[in-house]
């Protein structure tokens, strides 16, 4: 369930960055919290719910610290790539990897 947890706050977190780099306006027929609040407050909340991934220290293994590591280090760069291609030509994904 903590691991569950773990992944579904990364995802929220995630999320809400992403909907400022995009300026979206609505996600699932609701106002985004940019839209709502302003960036800067859906910056700090992004930042607030992606803390809570402190709950992957408490697993008694590095592995969770870890894997949820190395899946925002991917999430980051692909947005990286997404943020500096958007608008090019010829654009279809594929993107920074990190290992």
């Amino acid at each position: 369930m903590k691991a569950a947890a773990v992944v579904e706050l990364v995802h929220l977190a995630t999320l809400v960055h992403d909907d400022v780099l995009d300026e979206a306006t609505l996600r699932h027929r609701l106002p985004t919290v940019g839209e709502k609040f302003g960036a800067q407050a859906a910056v700090l909340l992004g930042r607030a719910v992606f803390a809570g991934v402190k709950l992957a220290a408490d697993f008694p293994t590095v592995e969770v610290c870890r894997a949820v590591a190395l899946s925002t280090r991917r999430v980051c760069a692909g947005e990286i790539h997404q943020t500096l291609e958007r608008g090019e030509p010829g654009v279809h994904g594929g993107g920074i990897i990190l290992r």
